[in-house]
Formats: structure tokens, C-alpha cells, sequence
């Protein structure tokens, strides 16, 4: 298994102003460190990362997160272990905390037949698609009448 952030390091790349991690791995965090210092060398940009050991079973680490973008955030991706059944869940706490910003996207990288909801109260899935053993679904924030 490769624990790399690349979705996150992708978007420091393209000059995010915050990118936060959030991982409980010990392995995945080490990596994960890693592959931040070698992208942040020769980095002069202003772009705040965060690393947060943390267990997504039970809560969000929001008292980690910047006071500024506790709700604004533009991308959030969730790929919690395949093996723990962790989608739900993250999708639940992602649902509750309204982090996603109004025209925000949150995507959720799961295995191929898992079956999520298609709406919560403050999100709702706009698409699913499928790639091998894996599938993403793609929820925005839900427009309420």
C-alpha cells in the first residue's frame, strides 16, 4: 500500500492556501512527512500544511484545523482503509461539520462495492466513478430549498 498525499501535495502544488492531512498511520505518516519536505524545499509560497495524527472513527480533529477554514474548504478528499469501513462514517462527520465550502467539492475513495448514500442533509452525490478495485464518489453541498 502507498501512502503518498499526493492529492494534497497536488494541491499545494497548484498554490492551495491550506492543505491539511489528516492520517492515524504510523507508516503513512512517516511517508507522508517525507514527501512534504521534498515538495516544500525551494517552496517561497505562502500555503499552510498540516499534519494531524488523528483516528477518523469517532471525531475531526477540528480543533487542529486553522479558525479561517473550518468551513471553507474548497477540495476535500477522504480515502479512509479499505479494510475498516471507515466511509460512512468520515461521510457522517464531513456531513455534520459543514467543512465543505458552498461550491466545494468532497470526494471519497473507496473499494468498488462498497454502497454509500447518494444524499445526506448538507451533502449530496453528484457522481460516482469507478477505476479497478477502486471507486470515487463526488458530493457537493446540498442546495436546500
Amino acid at each position: 500500500m502507498s501512502w503518498t498525499g499526493a492529492i494534497g501535495l497536488e494541491a499545494f502544488s497548484r498554490n492551495a492556501g491550506c492543505v491539511i492531512f489528516v492520517e492515524n498511520n504510523a507508516a503513512a505518516l512517516k511517508i507522508l512527512k517525507k514527501n512534504i519536505l521534498l515538495c516544500h524545499t525551494g517552496y517561497s509560497g505562502s500555503c499552510e500544511i498540516r499534519v494531524i495524527k488523528h483516528d477518523l472513527s469517532h471525531s475531526l480533529p477540528l480543533a487542529h484545523f486553522p479558525e479561517q477554514s473550518r468551513s471553507k474548504f474548497d477540495l476535500i478528499f477522504a480515502d479512509p482503509p479499505y479494510s475498516k469501513n471507515l466511509s460512512l462514517t468520515t461521510l457522517n462527520l464531513l456531513n455534520r461539520s459543514r467543512l465543505l465550502a458552498p461550491n466545494g467539492l468532497l470526494v471519497v475513495e473507496d473499494r468498488y462495492d462498497v454502497d454509500l448514500p447518494a444524499s445526506f442533509s448538507n451533502i449530496m452525490l453528484i457522481d460516482k466513478r469507478t477505476y479497478g478495485e477502486a471507486s470515487f464518489w463526488f458530493f457537493e453541498p446540498a442546495r436546500h430549498k
